[in-house]
């Protein structure tokens, strides 16, 4: 960590608090989601207000009352995201009068919760984040036109990522090999890769998603399958092409040093400086989010033992409980939330 940073996780340290806040990715949205924090606590109603007027629409309507298929549109649903991520923070320092730094020891986020993050950090603004994730979803969108493309969580009595990483490699090079053959079964567009090292999940093209499938039936046994509701392979080369129009807005933008530290999703591991934030963001667009890796990061070499979760659905809260049973870890969500942890807050300022 740099001086920065060392200050930041010294503060709360000194009272015997690490605390973590993890956001949430894609696939989080509902219809209805932060319209509670909205109606009770102008940070939050604000935060959609600024939202709104930097995409020049009203996507707060579509988050509180519009239809699930529209809001989960990936060049919607993901600004709506941090958008609600936002909010729940914003809401929690208005009831607190603490800034981020307070709150605090380190902040990540599961994919585009990386840039809510960055937003709540102050690395860069509300407006920047939800444009940059706006366009995030629209250059993937690109990416994978004409392709018929699958995401899939699967659950097998294998726990080792790196095994399966390593068989999915393997089926990628046959896949390389087949397509290029006349009669082909493959096209030159088909890959599949493990998007996250949290579940075994398998991301690309639905003629690859498939033959992979097949084959690690074949050597790790009877799995699981659960087919996930989403437009885009995430995490995957096929969004290489969205990576890229995303370095050239990346260099429109100043990024700043976070005001606390920030774990990335490509490393696994705090970034050190702002300046390699645009690059890191660039990779783990295409790259699979080391969310394991980054939770036992903290947890083991920070002694993070407690986890603010803001933001829509319980997807990282449960993911977080599943790996650390006996962890503090709190749900930031609705408006009761928000007061109870800022209640919380206030009786351990009190003390000190």
């Amino acid at each position: 960590m740099n001086l920065i940073h060392k200050r930041c996780f010294s503060r709360l340290h000194s009272q015997n608090i690490i605390r973590a806040i993890a956001f949430p990715g894609q696939g989080s949205q509902f219809v209805g989601m932060g319209k509670e924090l909205a109606e009770n606590f102008s940070s939050a109603r604000e935060t959609f207000e600024r939202t709104d007027e930097a995409l020049g629409y009203k996507l707060s309507d579509l988050i509180f009352n519009g239809n699930y298929n529209e809001l989960s549109n990936t060049d919607i649903a993901q600004p709506a995201i941090v958008s609600v991520g936002v909010a729940a923070v914003r809401a929690l320092q208005q009831e607190t009068g603490q800034e981020i730094k307070d709150l605090c020891s380190f902040i990540l986020g599961h994919s585009i919760g990386e840039y809510t993050a960055l937003v709540c950090a102050n690395s860069i603004s509300l407006e920047e984040g939800v444009r940059l994730v706006q366009l995030r979803g629209q250059e993937m969108k690109k990416a994978i036109k004409g392709l018929d493309v699958q995401m899939v969580a699967i659950i097998t009595r294998s726990t080792k990522l790196s095994e399966i990483s390593s068989e999915v490699e393997n089926i990628n090079a046959l896949i390389s090999e087949n397509s290029n053959e006349t009669n082909g079964i493959f096209s030159k567009s088909d890959s599949v890769e493990v998007a996250t090292d949290t579940q075994f999940t398998l991301s690309g093209t639905k003629l690859a998603v498939t033959f992979a499938l097949e084959h690690l039936e074949e050597n790790f046994g009877d799995m699981r399958i659960f087919k996930l509701p989403i437009s885009v392979p995430f995490h995957t080369k096929i969004l290489k092409p969205a990576a890229d129009e995303l370095e050239k807005a990346f260099k429109q933008i100043t990024f700043k040093q976070p005001d606390v530290p920030i774990v990335s999703n490509y490393t696994g591991k705090i970034i050190e400086s702002h300046t390699e934030i645009p690059k890191l963001l660039a990779l783990q667009t295409y790259s699979q989010v080391r969310w394991y890796d980054s939770i036992m990061h903290l947890h083991e070499l920070y002694g993070v033992d407690r986890w603010l979760c803001p933001g829509p659905s319980s997807v990282i809260f449960n993911t977080i409980r599943k790996t650390f049973p006996k962890a503090i870890i709190r749900q930031l969500e609705t408006k009761q939330h928000v007061l109870d942890f800022a209640e919380i807050i206030k009786k351990q300022k009190s003390v000190l």
